[in-house]
């Protein structure tokens, strides 16, 4: 008999340390599941922000501008970011390119009235709060703005990007393109949704 109840006592305590590896092993799991899904996350950032930058190029290829770089003796493109950078290093690739034969820079602007030499004004997130007033102060000046700020292209602005299934898609409106007076090329409006 004190066998036997020695017997379960050991085999009480066996299950119990079982038990208790099997927590500390799934506790310890825990941090990786959560560097798994941040470093997930970060990836995906990371190559949406690609993608946008992507299309910041290709907009300069596919658009006409009023305010011609070669016209102004400037001699290249601008692109400005207004508000905080979302791109982060994506956005650098951009910098030293060639868009119909001049080159690209970027340019992180502080303040709106630092916009006179911008082509391409990106508002980021940063700034939904003075979006009215910076679409406004920007309407009547030829620039092609550029934001991921929801309704961007309804607000006044004159490309949005959109995300559709995780797909980056854009946004056109067309009569802020046209009161920019921005000419903008039928191969990009064959990938855009248009709207007013």
């Amino acid at each position: 008999m004190n066998s036997l109840l020695r017997k379960m006592q050991i085999l009480r305590i066996i299950k119990l340390n079982s038990i208790t590896l099997l927590i500390l092993l799934m506790c310890s799991s825990l941090p990786s599941l959560a560097a798994d899904k941040f470093n997930f996350e970060n990836e995906n950032k990371l190559k949406i922000n690609k993608i946008k930058s992507a299309y910041l190029y290709n907009f300069l290829k596919y658009i006409t501008l009023p305010k011609d770089p070669r016209k102004s003796g400037k001699g290249y493109f601008s692109v400005c970011i207004l508000g905080n950078n979302p791109f982060g290093t994506a956005l650098d690739s951009l910098s030293g390119r060639m868009a119909k034969g001049l080159e690209v820079k970027v340019k992180k602007l502080n303040e709106l009235k630092e916009s006179i030499d911008c082509h391409i004004i990106y508002v980021s997130q940063s700034k939904i709060n003075d979006i009215d007033s910076i679409l406004a102060t920007l309407r009547d000046d030829s620039i092609l703005t550029v934001s991921d700020i929801t309704d961007f292209a309804h607000k006044g602005g004159v490309i949005g990007f959109i995300t559709n299934n995780e797909k980056i898609g854009i946004e056109i409106n067309l009569d802020n393109a046209r009161q920019a007076n921005i000419r903008i090329s039928a191969s990009l409006l064959e990938i855009a949704k248009l709207t007013e």
